[in-house]
């Protein structure tokens, strides 16, 4: 009864009210909490939460890591034979030699666990040519740089340059 009497009051004194309904998600992982009253908006923050959200990339993290460890487990490298016709020999042989050179010259692994490196912050670093040098290569192109594969490769090419106009 007391409800009903003030809302006759409001509307007996024209004042207007205005309802604000407020959307809220609840991370389940690190207890976050984003509101907003737009559906869509919240939808892209939740989004957005899920993929900068600590405690899932370190699960990701983990998670990949025990795949890749499997993977590289159960993974056993055979070399293909495969049979050349003697006519056709000569003509197909110069490509496998050619293709062995490129694997000889090969003396970086994309395989690691990508953690003996540390976070770099700041600016683009002008004098990055200066400071780096080849480390190793991979199927005949230079890899420039420290090497932790997989989180962290070096720079691949025969020339480095530093361009200012990346934005990352």
């Amino acid at each position: 009864m007391i409800v009903f009497l003030y809302i006759k009051k409001l509307i007996n004194t024209n004042l207007s009210i205005c309802v604000v309904l407020q959307l809220e998600y609840i991370c389940d992982e690190c207890g976050s909490l984003l509101i907003h009253t737009n559906k869509n908006t919240l939808d892209s923050m939740k989004d957005i939460h899920n993929q900068l959200c600590v405690i899932k990339r370190k699960k990701l993290i983990e998670s990949q890591k025990v795949k890749i460890s499997n993977t590289t487990q159960k993974t056993v490298t055979k070399p293909i034979q495969t049979e050349i016709p003697r006519s056709v020999g000569s003509q197909v042989s110069e490509p496998v030699s050619s293709l062995e050179k490129i694997n000889e010259n090969t003396t970086v692994s994309l395989t690691g666990t990508g953690t003996g490196h540390s976070v770099l912050e700041g600016p683009i670093d002008a004098s990055f040519k200066s400071k780096r040098q080849v480390s190793g290569k991979f199927k005949n192109v230079s890899v420039w740089g420290p090497i932790d594969a997989p989180g962290k490769l070096g720079v691949w090419g025969d020339n480095v340059c530093v361009d200012f106009d990346i934005c990352i």
